[in-house]
């Protein structure tokens, strides 16, 4: 795992990892089947991260924060990996900003957390409780406040929040238990934060909700439109998605590309008109898997390398850096791309430098001008030739994180987290 560590993922202590540091786990087997990372959209915009991992021998564990419950065992935070409870049939686990979801291995489907975004009943507690009887449960995916599943038998199920019509249902009414989408079959499925795209088992893709998340220029869509190219995977984040075609090329697409998340080389958003899906990204036909956060995209591909794009730190902190430098931002130690490139950036009287007494000078963009932590304290104000080590804060083609060298990356979980990400290698 690697990234902003405020509550543990899973070294055991708190200090950020830029690098994609190994978990140590407190046992001998080190073979892990499936993962998730949720975040909870609280004070920290997402620092409060929920981690869930399956293990080859059906447990689960979870490492992070989990202020809704979600973890299942009454706990609340875990700083390093830790088993939830003693169950050894779990066989897939998706979680949102408050809740998650799971799939043991007889077909049935779990909830913890958040009750109405589950699909619990809303009498239960936080503790981990099965929805329904149905044992034909197949393929589960979360948004911010809603899930999407798949039966055996190719039918779809939504519920939760509904007001960006991303339960597909052809409304924005709240459903608090799973409903089904129309009659058609589908092979995948893919929730974003408030929108969800599919891929039905005819090939062709499908996406509603917000527009941002399925490749429209404006509004909201309660029903699924066709899309095209056909995809073979998607991953939605908050206001962008990436997607790979049927051909292995990979397409990015959005509402938002401050920070080059969407990957086609600059930080602008192109919208192609209705029904397309994005811009290619580079030129490259060998994409096998992609993940979207927030602000961020990462890829595998099939020779099992990992790339990351987009913002690699907090955009929300200035603390010395000049005015209008949008590619310099200050050591916010989050990392969420996994490398820790760093520049040194010198400037003179003509930029302004603002500093705290006691605590950290910020920037508030409502107005464009300094603040401090204090709201009682006013910044101060100082002129002249000036150096700080400045990390290059955002990308906006993919760049190699890790190469396999025989130990090939096959799983990345799908964040909705803008600050820490994780991965399953061969090892």
């Amino acid at each position: 795992m690697w990234g902003a560590n405020y509550w543990g993922t899973g070294s055991g202590n708190f200090s950020y990892s830029p690098s994609g540091a190994t978990i140590n786990t407190p046992s001998t087997n080190l073979t892990w089947t499936n993962l998730a990372i949720g975040a909870i959209n609280g004070y920290y915009n997402g620092d409060y991260t929920v981690c869930l991992f399956v293990r080859a021998d059906g447990t689960l564990w979870g490492v992070g924060y989990a202020d809704y419950g979600q973890f299942g065992d009454g706990t609340t935070q875990k700083p390093s990996i830790q088993q939830i409870g003693s169950a050894t049939n779990w066989n897939k686990v998706a979680c949102g900003y408050t809740h998650c979801i799971a799939i043991k291995t007889d077909g049935t489907l779990w909830g913890s957390g958040t009750p109405n975004w589950a699909g619990r009943p809303s009498h239960l507690s936080g503790a981990w409780s099965q929805i329904g009887t149905d044992t034909n449960w197949a393929q589960i995916s979360c948004g911010a406040y809603h899930s999407v599943a798949l039966k055996t038998n190719g039918t779809l199920w939504a519920v939760g929040q509904n007001g960006n019509g991303q339960l597909g249902l052809g409304d924005t009414s709240t459903r608090t238990t799973f409903t089904q989408v129309g009659t058609s079959t589908w092979s995948k499925i893919f929730a974003g934060s408030y929108s969800t795209m599919g891929i039905q088992t005819t090939g062709a893709t499908f996406g509603w909700g917000n527009y941002a998340g399925m490749g429209q220029c404006s509004g909201n869509f309660s029903s699924p439109i066709q899309m095209t190219p056909n995809m073979v995977d998607i991953s939605i984040g908050s206001g962008h998605a990436i997607g790979v075609t049927t051909t292995g090329t990979m397409r990015g697409w959005g509402s938002t590309n401050t920070w080059g998340q969407q990957g086609y080389g600059s930080f602008s958003v192109t919208c192609l008109g209705s029904n397309i899906l994005g811009q290619q990204i580079g030129s490259a036909t060998n994409w096998l898997q992609v993940s979207a956060t927030d602000y961020s995209s990462f890829a595998i591909n099939t020779v099992g390398n990992l790339f990351g794009w987009g913002l690699n730190n907090s955009a929300n902190v200035y603390n010395g850096n000049p005015t209008g430098q949008g590619d310099c931002f200050s050591a916010d130690y989050s990392k969420q791309l996994g490398f820790n490139n760093s520049i040194n950036y010198s400037y003179d009287q003509s930029y302004a430098y603002y500093s705290c007494y006691s605590g950290e000078c910020g920037w508030d963009e409502s107005y464009w001008g300094p603040i401090c932590c204090d709201p009682y304290e006013p910044p101060s104000y100082f002129t002249g030739s000036y150096t700080v080590n400045c990390y290059a804060g955002r990308y906006a083609s993919p760049v190699t994180i890790a190469v396999a060298d025989g130990n090939r990356f096959l799983a990345l979980a799908q964040g909705s987290s803008s600050n820490s990400m994780a991965a399953i290698r061969t090892s």
